[in-house]
């Protein structure tokens, strides 16, 4: 769970409000090591990669987690003034014993 006080981030669903943001990550780690890469590419230079680490199974009692980071660029559309560049990380970790007991 992350909380943002103050004015919201610029790519959050409710941009215009003036108040924080609570955002819940809900994501279980996988059981089974895994790795996941991504990238697009836009009008105005954007660009975003985005790559996933699963760790499997790290132990017999179901220690798992994962992590996960982005960066996207991009020029502003509205003037030829500024750029956007953004990189966010996210690590998560859950430890599951006995869970199926």
């Amino acid at each position: 769970m992350n909380v943002n006080l103050g004015t919201t981030d610029v790519d959050s669903p409710t941009a215009s409000a003036v108040g924080g943001t609570v955002n819940i990550r809900s994501k279980t780690p996988d059981h089974d090591f895994g790795v996941l890469l991504s990238g697009s590419a836009g009008q105005f230079n954007m660009m975003r990669i985005a790559a996933k680490i699963e760790t499997g199974d790290l132990t017999s009692t179901g220690l798992r987690a994962w992590f996960e980071a982005s960066r996207a660029t991009n020029d502003l559309p509205y003037n030829q003034y500024g750029k956007i560049n953004k990189q966010q990380y996210c690590p998560s970790s859950q430890h599951l014993a006995q869970l199926a007991a």
